[in-house]
């Protein structure tokens, strides 16, 4: 249900700069702001003249056009970011420019929100509220660190990680209203294989329903009892939730004043009665064209902004975290062209430079997964795989990791365990999870690999002493979460849970001050099909 009460009181008490040349984008911007308790609101025109104004005061937000007659706003973003009073206000573009590279010039010099034109009272408040709670700019800066907020939250179990269920595309909703009966029948036959039709009889009843569930076009009467269509319009436009919802005016009314009156108004298209049917399935097939072309232009901007960050994440492990063992490899190249080394210092050496070599590979290994996986067209290839030697394989290939800590490992996975997997991914994801158990593990310690049957699935536990810092355990699969390790880059885990998820299980976490265990739900695989890996 929807409050007015909460719009209204949403941002009360803040101010506002908005930069637009159209009269009449830049009213419907103050009126959405005004619905949100935003005061006071200050207007400009010009880039100059909003420069002016930021002299002078400190909004708490400021929301621009890019095209500001002629002039590229950029220039006052980046004027914002320099200056101390607005480096880290909210900067929203609202703009119909939503092209590739202009999307990303903004988001490199800092835009907190980026939103396409035209715009719903929704959509603006969702993407202002985004602007306040967590900025782009600011999103894009925590990724380039391993900071971690400090949570006073005791908590031994966190949550299950599962595969969220798909969600289905909204259908594109007609509201038809008119007091005829009859008139709704015809509309409906005309205009039903566009997508879900539902219909009014009188304009308070429409504008329950617009409140509430706001459909994507309207189909309105003007001739009605009680509350004319032209009334009816003027309070959708009123009202902030419902003042973006386009109107076709569907009427008897055919003279030509009619027809410029309700154009004149905002509607987007004006239909004379009697309907014929070719004629209403053109028009509302026309705006429905228009409107999903929006929601295409708005859903072009997200994948900008996630390839954007993707990029980021690249850049971020390329040059922060693979440039520590590239300079071990430096250091070593350095060493042995001294040609004064002894056999004994060649072959340790040999053993930095192998774990330079697979600390790379590793880090390439998670990177390339998580690249893979966050592509939401990815499939795995799943076929059966033998999950003993995949373990056994790994415990294998970390043998130096765990002699390095003194460590034992008891591995009890049967040799009859199967699952359903990708074997690189599989592989992947359990060393990546042995490892950080190994390196969390106390010095001296026993490491655990335990395994059951869970009906249709196989639980494989990796157990070690030591807990989970408070601080992360809330976070602990996420990206980029770390703590206590020197070159931890967080992508261990967080590739682990892509992976999991992908192969269709899931992961739970179970830790105190004393001891971690870590359980992977997989779905089992057929023995005698399964491949060797």
């Amino acid at each position: 249900m929807f409050s007015e009460d909460i719009v209204k009181n949403s941002h009360e008490g803040k101010s506002a700069l908005i930069v637009e040349p159209a009269d009449i984008m830049r009213s419907a911007i103050v009126k959405m702001l005004r619905e949100m308790g935003f005061h006071p609101i200050h207007q400009s025109m010009k880039i100059s003249e909003a420069q002016r104004i930021l002299s002078q005061t400190t909004p708490d937000v400021i929301i621009s056009e890019r095209d500001v007659n002629g002039s590229d706003a950029i220039e006052l973003l980046q004027w914002c970011r320099q200056r101390e009073e607005t480096e880290v206000i909210p900067f929203i573009f609202c703009t119909s420019l939503v092209e590739q590279l202009s999307v990303i010039k903004a988001l490199k010099a800092g835009v907190s929100e980026y939103i396409a034109k035209p715009l719903s009272f929704a959509s603006f408040q969702k993407h202002l509220n985004k602007a306040f709670k967590n900025p782009l700019n600011t999103r894009f800066e925590e990724q380039f660190s391993h900071k971690i907020e400090t949570k006073d939250q005791p908590l031994n179990i966190s949550s299950f990680s599962q595969r969220s269920p798909e969600i289905a595309e909204s259908c594109f909703t007609i509201l038809v209203v008119d007091d005829n009966p009859d008139n709704i029948i015809i509309a409906t036959k005309a205009i039903k294989t566009l997508g879900r039709v539902k219909f009014a009889t009188d304009g308070k009843a429409a504008l329950q329903i617009c409140n509430e569930f706001p459909p994507d076009l309207i189909l309105l009467d003007i001739m009605m009892p009680g509350m004319d269509g032209y009334q009816v319009y003027n309070q959708l436009k009123q009202q902030p939730r419902t003042a973006e919802i386009p109107v076709i005016f569907v009427t008897a009314k055919a003279d030509e004043e009619d027809i410029v009156k309700g154009l004149s108004m905002g509607a987007v298209d004006y239909v004379t009665k009697p309907i014929n049917n070719q004629i209403l399935l053109a028009r509302v097939s026309n705006q429905k064209k228009h409107i999903e072309y929006q929601k295409i232009m708005q859903s072009q901007i997200e994948t900008y902004i996630d390839n954007f960050a993707l990029k980021a994440d690249l850049e971020r492990i390329l040059f922060d975290h693979i440039k520590i063992p590239l300079n071990n490899l430096h250091d070593i190249s350095y060493r042995l062209m001294q040609k004064s080394i002894t056999n004994t210092q060649a072959v340790q050496e040999g053993i930095v430079l192998e774990k330079a070599r697979t600390t790379i590979e590793r880090l390439i290994e998670s990177l390339s997964s998580m690249v893979k996986i966050e592509d939401k067209s990815f499939k795995p290839n799943l076929s059966n795989v033998s999950l003993s030697k995949v373990v056994k394989n790994i415990a294998g290939t970390l043998s130096k990791e765990i002699k390095d800590k003194s460590l034992n490992l008891d591995n009890y996975v049967p040799t009859h365990c199967f699952v359903q997997g990708d074997e690189v991914l599989l592989y992947t994801m359990l060393s990546n999870l042995l490892l950080n158990a190994i390196e969390a593990a106390p010095r001296g310690s026993q490491l655990k690999i335990f395994h059951k049957e869970e009906g249709a699935q196989q639980v494989v536990t990796f157990y070690n002493l030591g807990g989970v810092d408070e601080a992360i355990i809330n976070r602990f699969f996420d990206k980029y979460v770390t703590k206590g390790k020197v070159n931890g880059t967080g992508l261990g885990t967080y590739s682990a849970k892509l992976i999991t998820e992908a192969l269709g299980g899931s992961l739970l976490l179970e830790t105190n001050e004393e001891e971690t265990r870590l359980h992977v739900k997989l779905n089992s695989g057929n023995r005698s099909s399964a491949a060797s890996l």
